[in-house]
Formats: structure tokens, sequence, C-alpha cells
């Protein structure tokens, strides 16, 4: 998670030399950065005597629980959370948040 944050911040402020915070791409980076961090906060909470449960596929989960989020509020800001879309994309953010809580133990 922490090597994908790196890759991001890496991103953004590669982007930042060319473009303002309002570039799209940049916005999108950000948000995802946000999401990344709420995740890895998360990971930091875990109870030392739970860190037997802490694992790669975790970290993956986590990864793509972000990705889908970012994709689900870039579909949320053009179309209605009611559109077919976005309830498939916003089902998928709560399969993964279900599988993390289950590893986690919430």
């Amino acid at each position: 998670m922490l090597l994908h944050k790196t890759e991001l911040q890496s991103e953004l402020d590669s982007l930042l030399v060319d473009y303002t915070d309002d570039y799209p791409k940049a916005k999108e980076i950000r948000l995802e950065l946000g999401f990344l961090k709420v995740e890895m906060d998360r990971v930091l909470a875990v109870k030392p005597a739970d860190i037997s449960r802490l694992s790669q596929a975790l970290g993956k989960l986590m990864l793509k629980k972000v990705e889908l989020e970012t994709e689900l509020d870039s579909l949320r800001a053009r179309l209605k959370d009611e559109h077919p879309e976005v309830k498939k994309a916003r089902k998928k953010v709560e399969s993964f948040e279900a599988a993390i809580k289950e590893i986690l133990g919430q």
C-alpha cells in the first residue's frame, strides 16, 4: 500500500509541474490518495495482538477497494445514484469492504 501511495504521489507531483490542482487527473489522484489514506489508517489501527491477520492479500483487497471507490466517485460525478452502472460499482465496493472487514474481524 505504501508503494502505491508513493507511486500516486510521484505521479501527482509530476503532473503539478505542468498543470494546476484543478486538472482532472490531479483531482482524481488526490481523491485516490484520500481513499488510500483511510485504508492505511485502518491497518495502522490494528491492535498488535491482531497483526497476524494482516497479509499481502489484505493489502491487495484494500488497494482494489480504493481503485473501485475512485471509479465510483467518477461515475457519481456523471450519473445519478440510481443509474445501473453506479449501482454495480457501489456493489463492488461493498463486496471488497465486506471481505476486508471479515479479515480484520470487524
